[in-house]
């Protein structure tokens, strides 16, 4: 008896079957985990503002304590909003309490705020024509008030509140409270 023997022809139209075969099952997965993948990642890119533009261009300057954190409904609506217990105000806010939109879980933009912690806020009108409620990201300068010893000093003692400032005393860039003192003897 005779081995049955596949021609060059057969050899040829089995592996591009495979081969078609490949390339069906690599587009799916990449199709399925393209699809799988979609959800709410935003990313952020922030213009480089120096300080002095963020202290112009801000609506609102104020130092406070984060008393209410709240997610949005709607993941793809604005940031939900944040409660603020204000301590000191440089522009913008008035008042003791202070709400901006500001936490978006899954943005890199979002601060992170967290209840009980101190935060430096910078804030800006929201909406397509600056005509919404206050809102904040890391873009615009918001801080932990740990960390804004020099924005504090480019600031100056603020017009409403004086819960950080103790005077007279020296210059300094800042505790771990955020506090500092100005020298008024100039």
């Amino acid at each position: 008896m005779e081995k049955p023997t596949i021609g060059v022809a057969g050899s040829r139209a089995a592996l591009s079957g495979r081969r078609s075969f490949l390339v069906v099952v690599f587009a799916a997965s990449l199709l399925l985990a393209f699809i799988l993948s979609t959800g709410d990642a935003r990313a952020c890119s922030c213009v480089g503002l120096t300080l002095e533009e963020q202290i112009q261009t801000s609506e609102a300057i104020f130092s406070g304590v984060v008393v209410d954190v709240a997610e949005s409904a709607d993941p793809y609506a604005a940031p939900g909003p944040v409660t603020f217990d204000v301590e000191s105000a440089w522009k913008g806010v008035s008042g003791e309490m202070a709400v901006v939109l500001g936490h978006e879980p899954g943005s890199s933009c979002d601060v992170g705020f967290e209840v009980g912690e101190r935060y430096l806020v910078y804030a800006y009108l929201s909406g397509e024509n600056g005509e919404g409620p206050l809102a904040t990201n890391i873009c615009s300068g918001t801080k932990p008030l740990s960390s804004a010893g020099a924005d504090l000093l480019a600031l100056g003692p603020p017009p409403y509140g004086s819960d950080l400032w103790e005077e007279p005393g020296s210059v300094e860039g800042g505790d771990s409270t955020g506090s500092i003192q100005y020298d008024n003897a100039q």
